[in-house]
């Protein structure tokens, strides 16, 4: 029979340190809040190999003195609690103790740390919460050379946790999460200046707010200023309770295709699944099916009414008048709502301000053709907003709910014209920066530049000012440039369009739902068994492999979902299914063939362990499964007319913007010229 045992105190405190820091985001979140609590105004943060291998945070705070430093990391000793009953009224982040005595359980852990005034600094290394000494006995902090505040340095962590460091292993999204964190701290702390960064990169920081700056100021540096021309003020009060607060929400002309919910209480970053919940049924009422808002909100209660004490992540919280909280925000966010839904503003922005000189217009371009002086797009602003691009209010034209279906479109050029060289790379930027996404990846970005710096300029004129003429055959389509007939080759222009999209629209695709669940073991299993893989394994082989790309591809299912719009659900008898496919184009999905082929290139040519190899393999793939827009059969009338409508209104002119034709589609003879009107003149005069 099993006796009980006395767990070892160290044993105690590992198990207890995995509870606290389940992450990097985690244990930089538990430093980003003692940085605070110590009164710093300058946050840095430094992160090499998503926080795994080196997380480190330096402050300009009041510091630590080295009587301190001796039990900074050991369990349960803190400055900011003496009793129990001062959790009633704590107002700092920390109170148990908790934080680096957890972290220095599971990584090494060493600080440098100056008080005001002092002469030098201190520095210590901590190993299972305590200071490390030869030998492995304590030792005492060493004077170094060192600025007011204090620098706390993570390395190697869960080092000693192997399960807990094979999960976390995916750089590029445990640093996405600390830039996360980092992000709603500055947006909420704006009398503090932080950056974040990856070490050893030179690029700069990837975030940087300045001191002083207002919450929709750092909103707007955060997320973009599309967004924060879109948001609208509330406020809430609830009397004789002492509850009251502020936020910002997006207005109904303005939708995501992924929730933002950002809540503070008394100024803790906390998640309350109720208040979110609820939020997302307000603003469901006044957009469209299948979007979402933006919510910020700061919360402000009396001490005595919060419990902090909850989880050792601090970040859930319970507090007194849950429903009456929940009832004064939607109703103040309903309110709010409710006065932008009633009419738009649209505001024409200048993408030229004056027309290309005659000299740097592309050869292509027939002379004659005369060029306008500035070309002009529309978007959509709140009323009450301000547009720094359309300062005449001459531009600006209103619109309400009582004006018909179409009335806009004459405000709307259908088709810009193509100026020349000039033209085309301020038509790029201008796109990019219209894009509503989060900060783009440097990787995604390499993989974009790499696409655009093999564009062919002639063939780019082409797609951009193209007629579609007809469907030649099963591989051929006829479009009209100008006076020129060209034959497009479909396969290539197709599969290259798909990657393209792909990347631009990186952690923006839509996760379009199949009908019904694809098993992946299942799908895996017949395609293996299909001739023109030949393959040479045993059928145990193949069952040992549908196997492994399921558990390939649920291990990275958050990342395939959250940045391709790939879905996988871990469905009951049948195991891991892919639920839900990108939407890159409208009326145009995948063939159940190519499917598979996806599914099966996923869980065996994706390399996983280089980030940008990653994305474009899987912008690969999913390119290649995109490829086939349906079987050409002359004597299928019904099949042919579908199959010449998605070339015509769904690939042809999505080559009119955002699409670089490589310098290949010329070499290849992916597009060529059969005939030109100049020519047929010419020919016709000798006759």
């Amino acid at each position: 029979m099993s006796v009980i045992r006395r767990l070892p105190e160290e044993v105690v405190h590992r198990i207890a340190a995995g509870e606290v820091v389940t992450s990097a985001a985690a244990a930089l979140k538990e430093l980003l809040e003692n940085s605070i609590d110590a009164r710093a105004t300058k946050i840095n943060v430094g992160v090499r190999q998503g926080g795994l291998k080196v997380l480190q945070i330096v402050d300009n705070g009041k510091g630590m003195a080295p009587e301190d430093m001796r039990m900074a990391c050991e369990r349960f000793a803190t400055s900011k609690l003496q009793t129990f009953e001062d959790l009633q009224s704590i107002t700092s982040f920390g109170f148990r103790g908790e934080a680096l005595a957890s972290i220095s359980q599971v990584a090494r852990v060493k600080i440098v740390s100056m008080v005001p005034d002092a002469v030098c600094a201190y520095s210590a290394s901590y190993a299972d919460g305590k200071i490390a000494g030869a030998n492995g006995g304590q030792a005492a902090p060493k004077p170094c050379a060192g600025v007011p505040g204090t620098t706390v340095t993570v390395e190697d962590l869960f080092y000693n946790m192997p399960t807990r460091r094979s999960a976390n292993r995916n750089a590029s999204e445990e640093y996405r999460a600390i830039a996360d964190i980092v992000t709603r701290y500055s947006i909420r702390y704006s009398s503090i200046a932080f950056t974040c960064k990856r070490l050893g990169d030179n690029s700069g920081s990837d975030i940087k707010s300045t001191m002083n700056a207002t919450v929709l100021e750092n909103i707007q540096l955060a997320f973009g200023k599309n967004l924060a021309q879109e948001l609208l003020d509330f406020k809430f009060e609830i009397d004789g309770l002492g509850v009251s607060g502020s936020g910002l929400v997006s207005n109904a002309n303005y939708n995501l295709t992924r929730r933002t919910f950002i809540l503070f209480i008394n100024g803790r970053l906390v998640d309350y699944a109720p208040l979110k919940k609820a939020l997302d049924s307000t603003h469901s009422e006044f957009s469209p099916k299948g979007s979402h808002g933006f919510f910020y909100l700061d919360i402000n209660m009396r001490t005595e009414d919060l419990d902090v004490n909850v989880h050792p992540t601090k970040r859930e919280v319970r507090f007194l008048h849950g429903a009456e909280l929940i009832e004064s925000v939607t109703s103040a966010v309903s309110d709010r709502l409710k006065t932008s839904r009633t009419s738009r503003v649209y505001y024409s922005q200048s993408l030229i301000e004056k027309p290309v000189p005659r000299a740097e217009q592309s050869e292509s371009q027939v002379p004659d053709t005369p060029a306008p002086a500035m070309l002009v797009r529309t978007s959509k602003r709140p009323l009450s907003g301000r547009n720094p691009l359309a300062k005449d209010p001459r531009k600006m034209v209103r619109t309400d709910a009582k004006i018909q279906d179409g009335a806009m479109e004459q405000f709307i050029e259908s088709r810009p014209q193509v100026l020349g060289s000039g033209l085309r790379r301020s038509s790029r930027t201008a796109l990019k920066r219209s894009r509503e996404a989060p900060p783009l990846l440097t990787s995604v970005r390499n993989l974009q530049m790499e696409y655009e710096a093999q564009t062919h300029a002639g063939l780019h004129d082409v797609f951009r000012e193209h007629s579609f003429v007809g469907v030649a055959d099963g591989d051929h389509v006829l479009i009209q440039h100008r006076t020129k007939l060209m034959l497009v080759l479909l396969h290539p222009l197709v599969r290259e369009l798909m990657y393209q999209k792909t990347l631009l629209q990186f952690a923006d695709l839509l996760p379009a739902k199949l009908t019904s669940p694809v098993p992946i073991r299942e799908v895996v299993r017949l395609r293996l068994e299909k001739p023109d893989l030949k393959l040479k394994e045993s059928a145990c082989d193949r069952e040992e492999m549908a196997i492994a790309v399921g558990g390939v591809l649920l291990s990275h299912s958050e990342m395939l979902l959250e940045y391709f719009g790939i879905r996988i659900v871990d469905t009951r008898g049948s195991g891991p299914s892919v639920d839900a496919l990108p939407l890159l184009l409208e009326h145009h999905s995948p063939a159940p063939t190519s499917v598979a082929d996806l599914i099966l290139g996923l869980g065996t040519v994706v390399n996983w362990e280089e980030e940008q190899e990653c994305f474009k393999d899987i912008a690969e793939l999913i390119a290649d499964c995109y490829t086939s827009v349906g079987q050409w059969d002359p004597t299928n009338s019904d099949q042919l007319e579908r199959y010449e409508y998605i070339i015509k209104h769904a690939i042809l002119p999505a080559t009119r913007s955002a699409f670089f034709p490589p310098n290949h589609f010329a070499e290849n003879k992916v597009v060529r010229e059969v005939a030109s009107l100049e020519r047929l003149y010419r020919t016709f005069e000798r006759c």
